[in-house]
């Protein structure tokens, strides 16, 4: 099966799709969550294919700045069948949105990464 693996990555008010085999990337934590915005643009990146799984990931260290833009993209997501998990850096409250796993350190991204695809998809 082709699977394609992606990252978002989200400074400011810009965007860039990165491809997880081949780009190598540094993020670092600053500004604003639009995690909504963000939800809403990785939605138009997904190709609509209707015997491939789609999930999203969300990794966010705050809360989202737009709680209605995020409850509206998430209803999206669901209409056009992707699964959104996500993965709060030192940061609960995302548990209220999706299914999630939090982690206090970087080494542990991994895991999490594991523990939420086992127990999601």
């Amino acid at each position: 099966r082709n699977v394609r693996l992606h990252a978002g990555v989200f400074r400011d008010s810009t965007f860039s799709m990165l491809d997880l085999r081949t780009d190598k990337f540094a993020l670092n934590a600053q500004g604003g969550t639009l995690l909504g915005g963000a939800l809403g643009l990785l939605l138009t990146h997904v190709k609509l294919d209707p015997d491939a799984k789609k999930v999203i990931i969300l990794i966010t260290d705050g809360d989202t700045s737009a709680e209605e833009v995020l409850a509206a993209n998430l209803e999206a997501a669901k209409t056009l069948g992707v699964k959104v998990l996500a993965i709060g850096i030192n940061y609960s409250a995302i548990k209220a949105h999706v299914s999630s796993v939090i982690i206090h350190d970087v080494n542990e991204l991994a895991e999490a990464l594991f523990t939420l695809m086992r127990e999601n998809i």
